[in-house]
């Protein structure tokens, strides 16, 4: 539980119940009460700056399988993926969107959900090929290489590979 104490509360205190204050929250008791209503404010008003900052967990088949796969293929056939940034202005679609847009992906709210024709994806690859082709079209642009346009055997040709390596 964090408590805070302002300077007002403090002086009303008497010294000893000062520093039975010290006392819980393991602070040094010796010192005039100035000292140690400073020595209070200081401790109380660093645990409410101080919250511990969670550990970054990391999507380790994401890391191992997924992005060697989707970049080993894009590599291999010199695909870009471009996304419009303003009219007339497109940028590459960075690795940390790809892996944020990804991360934030739930498949079972998908608009895909509602066709029966359409499986459910099982594994984190099969979510991760439904999650690409729904942002194609939509935020992304087409992949495009030297050769134009991204065809059905292409298509067919990335998913086969990202399910194969993946």
């Amino acid at each position: 539980m964090n408590i805070s104490y302002n300077r007002d509360q403090l002086s009303k205190m008497k010294i000893p119940q000062l520093k039975e204050l010290c006392i819980g929250f393991n602070l040094k008791k010796s010192g005039k009460k100035d000292i140690l209503i400073d020595r209070i404010i200081q401790h109380t008003s660093q645990k409410h700056i101080e919250k511990p900052t969670p550990e970054p967990t990391v999507d380790l088949e994401f890391e191992n399988k997924i992005w060697p796969a989707y970049s080993a293929w894009f590599s291999k056939t010199n695909y870009k993926i471009y996304k419009q940034t303003q009219p007339f202005k497109w940028e590459l679609v960075s690795r940390s969107e790809i892996q944020e847009t990804f991360n934030k992906y739930d498949y079972s709210k998908s608009p895909l959900r509602n066709d029966s024709l359409v499986p459910v994806p099982t594994t984190r690859t099969e979510q991760f090929i439904e999650m690409f082709f729904e942002c194609i079209g939509g935020e992304w642009d087409e992949p495009q290489n030297d050769d134009g346009e991204w065809t059905e055997s292409d298509q067919n040709e990335f998913i086969a590979h990202m399910k194969a390596v993946a």
